[in-house]
Order: structure tokens, then C-alpha cells, then sequence
């Protein structure tokens, strides 16, 4: 029996997206050897340290995906080899379409968020943005649309981070007839020693900080309140000046272990009619789920499906006091309990590879 070898591909080093391409390599891991690459686009993304060591992240230039896809495919040869892509950007499915036509490794495509739909909201918000991605640009949502629809027709199985999202691409990809399988994110199990109780509600939102995900509604709280403190991760987005005495911004590449200790509730006030939003499974929660740190959010389509009674949906954020109040009446003990449970049961490395694991069988009999 030959081994069973994965290499994941992602389609940039640089961005957080690269989270993505990670996630899947925890789960992949579970099967059998895996490598991770990803598109030299830029110094590797900050937060790939809080899952693999650099040397681990191997790069290529988008004009060299002829060479990697001939070393794939030499490699197919005497392994059992399966190639799982993240996002389906050029090169991703060039390299797809080779290896579909000129080996025998198996080819899985990921899609964990309306790339097209947030590439266009990001086009419509100012004529910078247009200058910034003009139509030709390989993540441009024409080129975008193209690149994905050639992935998932090469692709013998495709990878969705939620039904919610699958759903979506259902409709983009008319003529889908592959296997499919829900393949959440995932981390490695994490010991959290979390705080019950405390004066000061210590408010978190880890992450990247973008326009979509209503960054103001947790200054306002803060500032609200004196009683509350604001957590985030020191990045190009600084906290209002008359908040930094309350405002802990932390290095991106402390443990997300340590991080979480020092939150006593994960904050998501989003844009609910942004596709960014309503599609996306929040890798944060998934953080927060390993961490057992209650989460109170926006609610989404995608939140929903996988925390149906696992957090508290705050549907008004203006209303501050009321925010804080839902917080301070809500039994901290119970909600980390429950949402420890659907790491375990959503989120963690043996559910995810179980997804993955039966996707493969369902293509190995259809071959």
C-alpha cells in the first residue's frame, strides 16, 4: 500500500487567508503526511506562527505553477497523493487542470468564503479600491469567478466551510455533480485556564480588523462603559486615543492560549447584509470554541448553522447598556461549557479529518 501524502495549497503566503490553507493542514494531518505551500506573494502572514513552524510553509511564484504542478505529479507517482486547494485563485487552478489531466493525484477544491462577492463589495466601497484592484488582477471578481469555476470543474471533490456557503457556490456552479463534504476549521486542543468572574468585563476582538466587521460597536461599548476593557491584536488599525488607557493590544504572536486567558467574552458585531458576514465562518470562533471562551456576535446564516444555541446574538449593537447587560446576567460558566462541547463536536482536528476522510472514500468509489 502506498503512502498517503496531502499537499495543501494555498493561494497566498502574505494574507490571513492563509489561515485558511493551515486549518486544512491540521486536518490533513490526521491521514497522513502533509505539505503546505502557497503563492510567494509577500513575507509569510504574521499569524501562520500560531500553527506551524515557517520552515514548515513552502512558496512558489504564480508564473513558476508549471514546475510545481510537474513536481506534484512526479510525486503522484509513488504516493498515494492528494492535492486539497484553498480559494481556487490563478495559479491554483492551472495547477489543478495539470495535475487532473497528467496524474493520478487526487484533486480536492476548498471555498471557505464569497471570494467574488467580498472582491466586489471591496471594488464598490471607493474609486481607490477599483485603482487598487483593476479587472486584470488575479483576484479581481472577473478573474476570480473564471479561476474558481475552472478549479471545481478539474477538482474530483470540493471542500465548503459551512452548508450555508455551499450553498452559495451550488448556484455559481450549475453543473457541479462531484462529492462534496463540510469541512469546518479547525486548531489543536488547547488547556485555557479562563477567568470566571472579575469587575472589569474584558471585551475581545481577535483578529484582523476590516470594515465589515463593526470594529466601532466595540469601541462604543468600551467607551460606554467604564467597567469594560477593549482587547485586540496590535495591527495597522489602533484603538480611539481616549480609550488607550482601557485597551490592551496584544503581539500577534502570543499563543492564542495566552490571548484567550485574558478575554472574557470573544465580540463579533458585524454586518449581517455583508457577503463577507453572512458567509464566513469566523476563524476566531473557532478560537474562542478551543479556548472555551463565550462568544456574543452578530447573528449569520453560517453562526447559526453551527451554534445554533451556542452564543448570544446581539441583533441591535447601539444599544449598549443592553449589550452589557446580556453579558453580565449570562452564566459564563455555562456558556464556555457549551461552546467547549462544539469544539469537540464542530470544530476539532478528529471531526474535521472525519469529513475529509469520508469525502476521499466517497471519490475513491466513484473513480
Amino acid at each position: 500500500m502506498q503512502e498517503r501524502v496531502f499537499v495543501v495549497v494555498g493561494d497566498s503566503a502574505k494574507a490571513n487567508a492563509l489561515g485558511r490553507a493551515l486549518s486544512m493542514a491540521i486536518t490533513s494531518e490526521q491521514l497522513g503526511r502533509t505539505r503546505i505551500v502557497a503563492v510567494d506573494d509577500g513575507p509569510v502572514w504574521i499569524g501562520a506562527s500560531q500553527f506551524f513552524a515557517q520552515d514548515r510553509i513552502e512558496t512558489f511564484k504564480a508564473a513558476a505553477w508549471k514546475q510545481l504542478s510537474r513536481e506534484l505529479s512526479d510525486l503522484a507517482e509513488s504516493v498515494d497523493l492528494t492535492v486539497w486547494f484553498s480559494k481556487g485563485t490563478s495559479p491554483l487552478d492551472k495547477v489543478a487542470r495539470y495535475l487532473r489531466k497528467h496524474s493520478t493525484a487526487t484533486v480536492v477544491a476548498d471555498f471557505d468564503d464569497d471570494d467574488v462577492a467580498i472582491m466586489r463589495s471591496f471594488r464598490r466601497q471607493s474609486l481607490k479600491n477599483r485603482i487598487k484592484m483593476p479587472p486584470f488582477r488575479r483576484k479581481s471578481p472577473r478573474r476570480l469567478l473564471l479561476s474558481q469555476a475552472l478549479i471545481a470543474r478539474a477538482a474530483h471533490g470540493l471542500t465548503f466551510s459551512s452548508h450555508t456557503l455551499e450553498s452559495v457556490y451550488a448556484s455559481r456552479f450549475s453543473n457541479k455533480s462531484q462529492p462534496s463534504a463540510i469541512v469546518a476549521h479547525t486548531r489543536r486542543p488547547t488547556e485555557v485556564t479562563r477567568r470566571i468572574g472579575g469587575s472589569t468585563l474584558r471585551l475581545g476582538f481577535i483578529g484582523t480588523i476590516r470594515a465589515h466587521k463593526g470594529i466601532i460597536h466595540l469601541t462604543k461599548l468600551v467607551r460606554d462603559d467604564p467597567r469594560t476593557q477593549g482587547v485586540t491584536f496590535r495591527q495597522q488599525w489602533r484603538p480611539p486615543a481616549d480609550l488607550l488607557s482601557r485597551w490592551s493590544e496584544l503581539d500577534p504572536s502570543l499563543p492564542l492560549s495566552q490571548v484567550y486567558e485574558q478575554i472574557d467574552w470573544l465580540v463579533l458585531p458585524m454586518d449581517s447584509t455583508d457577503p463577507a458576514a453572512r458567509h464566513q465562518l469566523p476563524a476566531k470562533v473557532v478560537d474562542a470554541a478551543n479556548s472555551g471562551c463565550p462568544v456574543v456576535a452578530t447573528p449569520t446564516p453560517v453562526l447559526d448553522e453551527y451554534l445554533p444555541n451556542g452564543y448570544v446574538a446581539i441583533e441591535n449593537w447601539s444599544d449598549t447598556a443592553h449589550v452589557l447587560n446580556q453579558l453580565r446576567l449570562a452564566n459564563v460558566e455555562q456558556r464556555s461549557s457549551e461552546i467547549s462541547r462544539a469544539f469537540k463536536d464542530l470544530f476539532s482536528p478528529e471531526a474535521t479529518s472525519k469529513s475529509l476522510r469520508t469525502l476521499l472514500r466517497r471519490i475513491d468509489s466513484a473513480s
